[in-house]
């Protein structure tokens, strides 16, 4: 299989993306603040890497990433159940949102994230809601590019 060479800088995110979201209890703490720290991100369907194609990977510009990083680091941590890291559809926030999405950092893991009545929550932050809906509009042009579930 060719490699495009705007997947280059991803490669080390894209190696790992499917063993890294499969996480155990709560997200640790520090891998939290590198993730969100990342020089990099980007807006992936909420699938496995194996299934990922390059058009399925969004990189944030570099404007969009500065307003994402300060919105996530005034959140908090968030407990999460081990039990939606095995199975995320069923809601760990009580919702029954499909508009589900990974944000990648370079350092290869992965943040779960939703969309509920026009504002993005984030699996393991707790943010305003003031933040929520200003999370959504900057990240509302990358999601719309993801596939849709056709369910």
């Amino acid at each position: 299989m060719k490699i495009p060479r705007f997947l280059f800088p991803f490669l080390p995110l894209l190696g790992i993306m499917m063993s890294s979201c499969q996480q155990a209890g709560m997200v640790n703490a520090e891998m939290l603040r590198e993730t969100i720290n990342s020089s990099r991100m980007a807006i992936t369907p909420h699938q496995p890497a194996w299934v990922s194609e390059k058009k399925d990977i969004h990189p944030l510009s570099a404007a969009d990433l500065q307003k994402v990083q300060r919105i996530l680091r005034e959140g908090d941590t968030r407990y999460v159940a081990e039990k939606y890291y095995r199975d995320e559809e069923s809601g760990n926030r009580s919702d029954t949102s499909s508009e589900l999405f990974y944000l990648y950092g370079d350092n290869a893991q992965c943040l779960g994230g939703r969309v509920i009545n026009g504002q993005v929550y984030m699996d393991d932050l707790d943010i305003e809601t003031q933040q929520r809906t200003e999370l959504y509009h900057i990240l509302k042009p990358y999601l719309q590019q993801l596939p849709q579930d056709n369910d």
